[in-house]
């Protein structure tokens, strides 16, 4: 298991292994999945096609998507990102 700060880091799971641990079918953590890489959201709870009840478990069990990730920008020698 994968912790930081008392809470799971969902992004070490892949999608058979999150499924597993979280006892969900594989559609709901493609819902999981498209919502965090396509659509870029980091906050469980605007995860609006999951229902409200389950957004409050991740919440609760991963904090928030980014949790114990450094996130790094990169700025090239021109400036842009």
């Amino acid at each position: 298991m994968f912790f930081v700060g008392g809470k799971f880091v969902i992004l070490e799971y892949d999608k058979k292994s999150l499924s597993e641990f979280l006892d969900v079918p594989m559609f709901r953590v493609s819902q999981i999945y498209r919502w965090i890489f396509s659509r870029k959201v980091s906050d469980f709870c605007l995860m609006t096609d999951l229902s409200k009840g389950f957004r409050g478990e991740l919440s609760e069990r991963f904090g928030s998507v980014f949790q114990g990730r450094e996130v790094i920008r990169q700025v090239s020698p021109d400036l842009t990102e």
